[in-house]
């Protein structure tokens, strides 16, 4: 009974597999675009094509609608010079002479329930706007009639995209889908293009793999209940915010409207996965659904690429707010436990502190006190020392050439003699644990060392079963083997990020 259920859960996607497979056969690098494709006409949603002649842009449109029972095709190649009369059907004449201007649109794009339209912005601004309502409303107006169209699907084509201020942007707004169809660019698959037969636009798809209007019905609904993940929303909104902040360099206007449209497509990725929810793998066709010229796609690719990789999984805490705590508790560590700098022997003179040198005098042999100033060990500049009263004393110039070390020179018998190294005894170096420390202290910094290495522990588990779930739901067949690995590469950056931060808190352990 429990593998009668597995099996049923994957009815949907092993369909859609079936399905791409059969669209792509014997063709070239072609699976990439049929998939997406494949989806949006799932679900009634129009594409546009966007690449060069000869690439099979309306060999894969003639392809896609035979996977639907009892399609009507339309096709037609536009130009300037088309008419309405060529997509919308002929004026009667018989009617005309009854004063009713109506169209016979049996066998033209008002009767058709699949539709490819190939050099799309060629097309005069009389057939666009009609189209744009088809498309809108799901109407045609035939003279003083309304008629409801029953055109499920377009897929438009062409090798530009619509130029600015041609009033042609709520057209193309209207293809949720925008896919570039590009000539083959591997070696071995453009060998077997070379040497394969020629490719039949029609395919005998299995009739048990075929789709009809009832099952669409009933998919579009239960498509309704699958559920959008905090992790797609957060991703979503951050795109969003991106490309608002981003417009005057991208150039990418997205609507809400188009934000609820790629919304629903994500659902029927997913819904069409065998999943009740979205996941990262839904979000990466949102490639096809943000860029709007040449130009802009592959930095909006970009954008996407890098924003699902660095927000694949949303920790509960955030790291640069660990990384505060780890700092902080490193900073308590070593003012705490540690010599900061290195501690000298020194005396203090008059509330300053000074090093006490001995020398012999010359004459008498008898042992000589003087005192350096240790605010002087910073700086190479010539200073008197002073005798133990502070009074200084003319006759001997030092300088320090290091912290560490200082020149002394005496004056006697008119002339400065031999320079003389005198260095001053560090009692305990920079970077030296502290002695007698505090018990209660050292137990008190170790028990916030582990707390935030327990922390990491536990961010590393969730991260890790996190990344296992992904692997288990990420076969999605309508996004590229490739794009797949984008949101992996992000999680196991972030797993990475986390074992540092861990080998981080260990290290404070060690110190304390």
């Amino acid at each position: 009974m429990e593998e009668n259920t597995k099996q049923n859960k994957k009815i949907k996607k092993e369909r859609i597999k079936k399905l791409i497979e059969n669209l792509s056969e014997n063709l070239q690098e072609r699976e990439k675009i049929i998939a997406p494709t494949l989806l949006a006409t799932l679900i009634d949603e129009s594409i546009f094509f966007y690449g060069p002649p000869g690439t099979g842009k309306s060999l894969i449109a003639r392809r896609m609608s035979e996977v639907f029972h009892n399609q009507i095709y339309f096709e037609y190649l536009l130009h300037k010079f088309s008419t309405p009369d060529e997509i919308f059907g002929q004026v009667s004449i018989a009617e005309l002479k009854k004063d009713n201007y109506k169209r016979l649109t049996e066998g033209f794009l008002p009767t058709a329930t699949f539709a490819f339209l190939d050099e799309i912005w060629k097309s005069s601004p009389a057939i666009l706007n009609t189209l744009l309502t088809i498309l809108n409303e799901k109407t045609f107006k035939n003279g003083n009639v309304v008629e409801k169209v029953p055109l499920r699907v377009i897929i438009a084509a062409s090798n530009e995209v619509p130029s600015v201020n041609q009033g042609l942007e709520a057209l193309y707004d209207r293809f949720l889908l925008r896919i570039f169809v590009l000539p083959i660019i591997k070696k071995d698959n453009f060998k077997n293009l070379i040497n394969s037969k020629l490719v039949k636009s029609k395919i005998n798809i299995p009739e048990e793999l075929k789709i009809d209007l009832a099952e669409i019905k009933k998919w579009k609904e239960e498509i309704e209940d699958v559920k959008i993940t905090e992790e797609t929303l957060n991703i979503i909104w951050i795109l969003r915010d991106a490309f608002q902040k981003q417009f005057q360099e991208l150039g990418n206007y997205i609507s809400d409207r188009r934000w609820k449209k790629i919304a629903y497509l994500l659902k029927a990725s997913a819904y069409f996965c065998d999943r009740g929810s979205t996941n990262l793998t839904d979000l990466l066709l949102l490639k096809h659904c943000l860029w709007t010229t040449e130009d802009n796609k592959v930095k909006i690719d970009r954008v996407i690429e890098d924003t699902i990789r660095d927000n694949s999984y949303t920790l509960t805490d955030n790291l640069l707010i660990f990384d505060k705590k780890i700092e902080k508790l490193e900073k308590e560590i070593t003012y705490k436990l540690y010599y900061t700098e290195d501690v000298y022997e020194t005396e203090h003179i008059n509330g300053k502190e000074y090093f006490k040198v001995k020398r012999k005098e010359t004459a008498s042999s008898k042992d000589f006190e003087f005192y350096i100033s240790k605010d002087y060990m910073k700086s190479k500049n010539n200073f008197n020392p002073v005798d133990k009263n502070g009074i200084i004393l003319n006759g001997i110039s030092c300088n320090f050439t290091s912290p560490n070390s200082c020149n002394i020179r005496t004056f006697i018998n008119n002339s400065w003699q031999e320079k003389e190294k005198f260095r001053p005894l560090i009692l305990h170096y920079r970077g030296n644990k502290r002695k007698d420390i505090d018990e209660n202290l050292k137990k008190e910094l170790k028990t916030a060392a582990l707390e935030l290495k327990e922390k990491c522990e536990k961010l590393l588990d969730s991260t890790n079963l996190y990344l296992e779930n992904y692997k288990i739901e990420m076969d999605n067949p309508f996004v590229t083997e490739r794009e797949l690995k984008i949101p992996i590469e992000g999680i196991n950056k972030l797993i990475d990020d986390i074992k540092l931060r861990k080998l981080n808190c260990e290290r404070l352990e060690a110190l304390i």
